[in-house]
């Protein structure tokens, strides 16, 4: 039963950035989002912006509610792949 709340609470907490703002749930489905260091983005013409080798479009691209940047990406672990979906990326409004 412990194990049971244990997981209820942590998953719960999960769509909560470390300041303390809730990712929005259309775009963090559960633990996938997390801060990043803002200097790894790369932001492009259209509105566009690309990090670590994905690219989100202008319409996944939101302002954060805090001054870091954050990004919200799952993983398929599937057949032994690392395939990542990029679901938001949160850009600092400093930036």
């Amino acid at each position: 039963m412990k194990l049971i709340l244990a997981l209820l609470i942590s998953s719960a907490m999960a769509h909560e950035a470390p300041s303390g703002w809730s990712y929005p749930s259309d775009c963090c489905g559960g633990s996938e989002c997390r801060p990043i260091v803002c200097s790894t983005i790369q932001d492009h013409s259209d509105g566009s912006v690309s990090w670590l080798g994905l690219f989100f479009t202008r319409n996944q691209v939101k302002v954060s509610h805090d001054a870091s940047c954050h990004v919200c990406v799952s993983y398929d672990a599937a057949a032994g792949s690392q395939r990542r979906y990029p679901h938001c990326i949160f850009l600092s409004p400093t930036m």
